[in-house]
């Protein structure tokens, strides 16, 4: 009889044991997920406590300042909420970032970036109705009867420096497949766009410090503004811009057959051939990039 009792009793043991493990599994693992969600929770709190104040960050001065540091319930977070705000020399390229950050859950980090660009008043109030300024406009002949034009007595480019920061990694190959997404590029030397007749998909500021080529038949159907820092700006056959600034140190140069709505800012302009030239109001307003991942 004892025998009987005692062959039941060890599966009973060995089954309660089995049990228990897998009870101390389950309880693992849900409170990995649990702390999982809980972390996924935070960085979205953060990420909407970052982008609103992004949305607001016209309303808070230059420099960087701490706007928030609470602890949030229920895990008692320690939470920091970072603005900084800076622009170039001139004040016509601003730049915020926001940086949202959680103590307790490691990579709970949210961090965004946007610029803004616009032209100096009194370059808005000329681009409305010249598609050109220049000081030194040549092949004036060409221009269509519509065509607008004004030689200024001096043109200055804004303090595209200030981006150097970006300093953007993105090929002519990368363009060509993504389009612009609205972001702003600084690239520390000189860019040629690809060739084949792409159309170039998107609205961006793409800066470049030196010269920059456009191969023929490209199209930019976006609103976009295209700088050389220290360059040329080199346009060849038939492209076509349909909502466009173009800016640079050394001067801008068309090929014949090219369509251009917008206006060209730069101290020499030279025109090699017929071409349709177009102001355009749209182009003189500022330019906002999309809301980028920052790296903090």
């Amino acid at each position: 009889m004892n025998n009987e009792r005692g062959s039941i009793t060890l599966p009973c043991i060995i089954i309660a044991a089995i049990m228990l493990a897998l009870a101390s599994s389950l309880l693992v693992f849900t409170t990995r997920e649990y702390e999982h969600t809980r972390s996924y929770v935070r960085s979205r709190q953060l990420r909407l406590l970052a982008l609103s104040t992004l949305e607001q960050a016209e309303r808070f001065a230059d420099g960087r300042q701490v706007l928030l540091e609470k602890i949030f319930l229920p895990d008692k977070d320690k939470v920091v909420l970072i603005l900084n705000k800076t622009q170039s020399s001139d004040g016509l390229i601003k730049q915020a970032e926001v940086l949202a950050e959680g103590a307790r859950h490691n990579g709970a980090m949210q961090g965004f970036r946007q610029l803004k660009f616009q032209l100096a008043p009194e370059q808005q109030m000329l681009a409305h109705d010249y598609a050109m300024i220049g000081r030194r406009i040549t092949g004036l002949e060409h221009l269509n009867a519509e065509a607008r034009y004004i030689q200024a007595q001096e043109v200055s480019l804004p303090q595209v420096s200030f981006m150097e920061a970006l300093n953007s990694s993105v090929t002519a190959n990368n363009i060509a497949i993504d389009g612009f997404s609205s972001a702003f590029y600084y690239i520390n030397g000189t860019f040629t766009f690809p060739s084949g007749g792409k159309t170039l998909s998107g609205s961006t500021v793409f800066v470049t410090r030196g010269n920059m080529l456009i191969n023929a038949n490209t199209r930019f159907p976006g609103r976009v503004a295209l700088i050389s820092h220290k360059g040329m700006i080199t346009i060849n056959k038939n492209c076509r811009f349909d909502n466009a600034l173009l800016m640079a140190q050394s001067g801008v140069y068309l090929k014949e057959g090219c369509s251009f709505t917008g206006c060209i800012i730069a101290p020499s302009i030279v025109i090699e051939g017929r071409g349709h030239f177009t102001p355009s109001a749209a182009v003189a307003e500022p330019f906002i990039s999309a809301i980028t991942l920052t790296n903090s």
